[in-house]
């Protein structure tokens, strides 16, 4: 076989099959021409396969490469998700758990928009609110502007819900959500706290009198009536507000000092609004020191009765004596009764405490007798509450038993309006006499009971007002409305009793209108049980000084 570059046969020799014995292919296969193109042709062979070989490599390595990268990033990807969570405000869920829960993201998406808004009103919540709050306080040092919160309270609601239903209650309070809402400019927030209640959220405000303008025209739009299912409905709001940075920066703080001002505006009446006033929070935080220091004042035996003597005309002696209830704090020193009264009667302590009076002053009149003025009786203040338990006229007389005191030694003065006793309390109070225990009606002429009580309740006393004895004998009206309080018990058979006697002059003037008794610091101050005794040895007898 010769091996050598191809050429044609053209010629029938040319065709003939060469001869291939051995001695001829050697001598072919060595010629030096021959040997050359082979090795040219290894080399290239060779060199391809090198190249191929090395590309194979190559690309296998950036393969290798590109999975450690990306293996690489997936690590670093799942350390930051590990070490730091961010919190979304709406969601409230960490990075890492969204990577995690990808599927059902938009599940959650919704259920996390319906976490922060209220269902009935369709408002944010108190978290969206807060977290807003928040957010809105960071930018306020930099805007060089106000940022106001205001508590709302729907008036009246309860009386819907009681009345109408508590359907037609939601459907109210959801339309006065929607008119809320439309009553803020711009920017500004509304959320359905909880209850009755709203919080509005007022960014960017100049001065802080520009709350007064968002709170008139919240009132102005609150005043039109709601017409639901067929029925025109009225209700109002009151407001209180409070101002950052000058209430505060924080968001619970400012939420507190609004709903300070809230109480404050509520005791005004409803449809009423009141800016937080640092004065106003302290008398509120004294009233939480009364009221945590009044609910142990028993206990701790800080209450006692101090008492003012009442001398009759006719006879010119001592016959009673009025208890009068002080408060010795310990901190504080005597706390007078108009401070602490009405927070008894707010917290539901008027109760234990006026059985405790009844009590005492029991004890005490017994003590009298026992020392020989066997003559002399007390009277004791009564709250409307008291009244209306079913259970005082067994108190009183399980009190009058175990000091063996006769029912007519005591005197119950009804403090309130008459208009505050209900049925059940005059039921109460009938029971009282019938024992023999004397009734009577103090400030006589200050509220606004109507004279049919008269016949309906057993009174027998009534007390002048000091208000119109202090302008006796100068001012014409006093004079007038005194008179005609004295001349219609005594129509009524009734005895009739001034206090707030602090002159010779009016003295005198009673005596002269036939006043059947007196008290008041001309007569004596009120004192402690420990001298009731020494006084009545001392001035049984009213000697005019």
């Amino acid at each position: 076989m010769r091996i050598g570059l191809p050429r044609a046969y053209t010629t029938k020799e040319d065709r003939k099959i060469p001869d291939l014995s051995l001695p001829s292919v050697y001598l072919t296969i060595f010629d030096p021409s021959s040997l050359y193109l082979v090795l040219l042709f290894m080399a290239v062979g060779y060199c391809v396969y090198l190249y191929k070989s090395l590309h194979d490599l190559r690309k296998r390595g950036r393969m290798v490469d590109d999975l450690r990268v990306k293996e690489r990033r997936e690590k670093e990807r799942r350390e930051k998700n590990s070490k730091v969570a961010l919190q979304d405000p709406l969601t409230a869920k960490t990075v890492q758990e969204k990577t995690a829960d990808n599927l059902i993201a938009p599940i959650e998406d919704k259920s996390d928009f319906l976490a922060g808004q209220d269902s009935l009103t369709r408002l944010p919540n108190r978290r969206v609110f807060l977290d807003r709050l928040d957010q809105t306080l960071l930018r306020i040092p930099w805007q060089n502007r106000y940022l106001g919160v205001c508590c709302l309270s729907i008036d009246a609601i309860r009386e819907v819900s009681d009345t109408l239903g508590y359907e037609m209650r939601n459907l109210l309070f959801a339309a006065i959500g929607e008119r809320l809402s439309s009553s803020l400019r711009a920017g500004d927030t509304i959320a359905h706290m909880d209850g009755d209640g709203f919080a509005i959220l007022c960014v960017d405000v100049a001065k802080g009198s520009d709350m007064t303008k968002v709170v008139q025209t919240i009132l102005g739009d609150m005043s039109k009536p709601f017409f639901i299912r067929g029925q025109e409905l009225f209700s109002t709001v009151t407001i209180g507000i409070s101002l950052s940075p000058d209430d505060g920066n924080r968001s619970e703080i400012l939420l507190q000092h609004a709903d300070i001002a809230l109480s404050r505006a509520k005791k005004r009446g409803r449809n009423q609004w009141e800016y937080y006033s640092k004065e106003f929070n302290q008398s509120m935080i004294f009233q939480t020191e009364m009221e945590n220091s009044l609910r142990h004042a028993l206990e701790r035996n800080e209450l006692e009765l101090y008492y003012q003597p009442k001398l009759d005309l006719i006879s010119n002696t001592i016959i009673s004596f009025e208890a009068l209830i002080r408060w010795r704090h310990p901190r504080l020193g005597f706390v007078h009764p108009k401070e602490f009264i009405p927070i008894a009667e707010d917290m539901g302590l008027i109760v234990p405490i006026g059985e405790w009076v009844i009590m005492a002053a029991c004890k005490a009149c017994k003590d009298w007798h026992d020392q020989g003025f066997s003559h002399i009786s007390v009277s004791v203040n009564l709250s409307a509450r008291q009244c209306h338990l079913d259970v005082l006229a067994s108190q009183v007389e399980r009190i009058l038993h175990r000091y063996n005191l006769n029912p007519s030694f005591l005197e119950l003065e009804l403090t309130e309006s008459l208009e505050q006793y209900s049925k059940e309390a005059e039921a109460v109070i009938s029971k009282l006499s019938e024992m023999g225990v004397a009734i009577g009606v103090d400030d006589f002429g200050t509220g606004f009971s109507s004279m049919t009580y008269f016949k309906q309740f057993p009174i027998s006393f009534i007390k002048v007002d000091q208000s119109f004895i202090s302008g006796i004998p100068i001012d014409p009206s006093d004079i007038a409305i005194t008179t005609a309080i004295i001349q219609l018990g005594q129509s009524l058979h009734m005895k009739v009793i001034a206090e707030g006697v602090e002159e010779p002059d009016q003295l005198a003037f009673l005596r002269k209108m036939k006043c059947d008794m007196v008290q008041g610091y001309l007569i004596e101050k009120p004192m402690p049980h420990d001298r009731v005794i020494q006084y009545l040895k001392e001035k049984e007898f009213y000697v005019a000084q």
